[in-house]
């Protein structure tokens, strides 16, 4: 399958597991109410690559590995305006990026619970192939790392940005570890004066901003254990500018 593939699962569930794998080109991966008894795995190549899912039921691990893209990668998760419950993965989130820039969006749109680890690892990219994550409206019960990889661009972590249907917080209730790369990157929490566009830490969390440049941290809305975020400085480091 090397040319540009792209294949639309509706409302089906399997007893096991799913695996779909992609191409040299560009492909795009459509997961509509989507259930697997043990996992769901996408293995995409080196086009530039859309996964776009919503109302996706496992009970074990979801894995996504987008593949090395020649612009950029995308990844949606209950974040494209579509479906009606949320996902809910029983095991763990993987997610694989590339030297493209890679856009990951999760619970824009409906409530996400991931019930294992979540890791993302989105490698280096150049100067304008930064990355970009987005969270709201998802809780987290197992641990969480991200690396954004130590590649020039510049990247951003943004999480409870958007005003949602749902109107839930993002919660971490396990440790969180981040590790931004040599761009001017970006970390926005919460949102000012929004109730449910805020972010809870259960253990306090660990950001990075990486080892150089002009990294910037907004501490908006959220708490670690009850305590403002906007109160403390000992959950971060190398951001050289503090809001």
């Amino acid at each position: 399958m090397n040319g540009a593939n792209s294949i639309t699962l509706d409302t089906v569930s399997v007893g096991t597991s799913l695996g779909i794998s992609g191409g040299a080109q560009a492909d795009t991966v459509n997961l509509h109410g989507v259930g697997a008894g043990t996992a769901i795995s996408i293995a995409l190549a080196n086009g530039d690559d859309l996964v776009d899912a919503y109302d996706l039921r496992t009970g074990g691990a979801l894995v996504v590995d987008l593949g090395n893209g020649t612009a950029s990668n995308t990844f949606n998760l209950d974040s494209n305006l579509l479906g009606t419950v949320g996902s809910r993965i029983g095991g763990n989130l993987i997610v694989l990026g590339g030297n493209a820039s890679d856009l990951i969006s999760i619970g824009g749109n409906h409530p996400v619970t991931i019930g294992g680890a979540t890791a993302m690892s989105l490698k280096n990219g150049g100067p304008g192939s930064g990355d970009t994550v987005k969270i709201d409206d998802t809780t987290f019960l197992g641990t969480v790392g991200i690396n954004f990889g130590q590649g020039t661009g510049d990247d951003f972590l943004l999480i409870e940005t958007l005003a949602t249907g749902s109107g839930l917080t993002t919660r971490f209730n396990s440790a969180v570890s981040v590790l931004f790369g040599n761009g001017d990157d970006t970390l926005t929490l919460g949102a000012i004066g929004i109730p449910d566009q805020r972010v809870l830490f259960g253990v306090r969390p660990s950001f990075d901003g990486g080892p150089t440049n002009n990294d910037t941290i907004n501490r908006l809305n959220g708490a670690i254990n009850g305590v403002e975020i906007d109160t403390l400085n000992d959950f971060f480091s190398n951001f050289e500018n503090v809001v």
